[in-house]
């Protein structure tokens, strides 16, 4: 079953990229660095990451319905779930239906 509590913790987390941090800690203390290691390796990705430019695709937005003209990123996670198991919303919106998986793929993954 999905946590959708945790899940919206972890997003927040990630939004300020609190998770991203925590889970390269845990991923690097799983590997017998110390925490004074741990720490200083942080610190140089996030030094590096401040640096490097990244482009990222312009969010999709929602051109029917409800959501018409809004981000996928601010619609409920239920109902882009929802929609997902919709015989014609994949066949009827096929770019749009890769973005919204991408989109949930994403967030699972914990990087969104």
């Amino acid at each position: 079953m999905v946590d959708f509590k945790k899940m919206r913790e972890d997003h927040k987390k990630k939004v300020s990229g609190e998770l991203i941090k925590d889970r390269v800690h845990e991923a690097l203390l799983a590997r017998d660095f110390s925490e004074a290691e741990s720490d200083q390796m942080i610190k140089r990705l996030i030094k590096y990451g401040e640096e490097a430019t990244v482009e990222k695709d312009p969010p999709a937005y929602m051109y029917f319905g409800k959501y018409r003209d809004q981000s996928i990123d601010s619609i409920s996670l239920h109902y882009l779930r929802w929609l997902m198991v919709q015989d014609w919303f994949a066949e009827e919106h096929e770019n749009l239906a890769e973005k919204v998986e991408e989109y949930l793929s994403d967030i699972a993954a914990g990087f969104v």
